[in-house]
This record gives C-alpha cells, structure tokens and sequence, in this order.
C-alpha cells in the first residue's frame, strides 16, 4: 500500500513539472469528445493553452485542472502494483489503458458537470457551482476507478464479459 501511495506522489509531482503543452493530450480529447456530444464548437486558446466550449448559456472553460491526471495517477499507480508482469510490453500496454479510461471518465464528467450545472444554476445559483463541480468530478472518477479496477483484474459481471472478451481480441 505504502509503495502504491509513493508511485502516486511521483505521478502527481512528475504531472506539475510536465509542460502544459503535454497536458493537452489529457484534456485536449475530453474537450473534443465533450463538444462533439454536446454539439458546441470547440475553441482553442493556444497562448494560455486551455480550450473553451462555445455553450450559449454556460460556456465550458477546460484547463489544465480538467486533465484528469491525478485520475490517472492513481488508477495507473493502483494497476501497476496489481499487476501479474512488470516488462515493458505490459507496462505500455497498462500506461494506454490507463490514459483511455482517463479520457473516457474525464469526457464523461465534463457531458455530467455540464449537464447538472444546467439544471441546478436556475435553483441554486452560481455560487454553490464550484462544490457541485467538485462532487459530480468526485463521483464520475471514484465509479471510473472501480470500473477500470473490475475490468482489469475480471471481475466485472457476467454481462460484461462478452463485451470484455471482445476487446481483448483487438489488443
């Protein structure tokens, strides 16, 4: 558990040094997943490296925060030390399946933090959107994480499997 725990410090220290222009491969493809699900053009603000959703009501700022990095951190660091083999080959393999899952889970959270900031802005206001954010991010990653974890080590339930065996086929 403690070596989990250091793997991830590590990734989440290596992830504030990387430059911003590599963060985008983590955000950049949420953004564009997430526009394209919600019909907005996407626009990209290549000084300040962030992207912007054109929503007429609440436009969509995704910043290096959105990344979903430390997601990634953590579920990376978590597969990595459950893992049956450390080569290289599996390694690479768990870093894409890591980072595809992140990009799933991190688009996922923007379409739902979005969508419950629509419904709720009108009862609550923008002053509590902040909070709301924070959950909805909270609880997309937490469900993901289990998700990936299930998936990874089989254990998802027997109406998965088809569909995991399948996939598998292709990597």
């Amino acid at each position: 558990m403690i070596k989990i725990f250091l793997l991830f410090l590590g990734l989440i220290s290596f992830g504030k040094i990387i430059p911003d222009a590599w963060m985008t491969y983590f955000y950049l493809p949420s953004a564009q997943l997430t526009s394209l699900y919600l019909g907005f053009p996407l626009i990209a603000d290549s000084i300040h490296h962030y992207f912007k959703i054109e929503h007429p009501l609440y436009p969509i700022e995704i910043i290096r925060a959105c990344s979903g990095f430390q997601f990634f951190s953590m579920l990376f660091a978590l597969l990595f030390f459950l893992a049956d083999s450390w080569n290289w080959k599996a390694i690479l393999r768990l870093l894409l399946f890591t980072w595809g899952v992140t990009i799933i889970a991190n688009t996922f959270r923007m379409i739902c933090t979005q969508s419950t900031r629509a419904w709720t802005t009108p009862m609550i206001g923008e002053h509590w959107q902040g909070a709301l954010h924070e959950s909805v991010g909270a609880l997309i990653f937490i469900i993901s994480g289990i998700l990936a974890y299930l998936w990874k080590n089989n254990d998802f339930p027997i109406i998965f499997q088809s569909l995991k065996t399948s996939t598998r086929k292709l990597l």
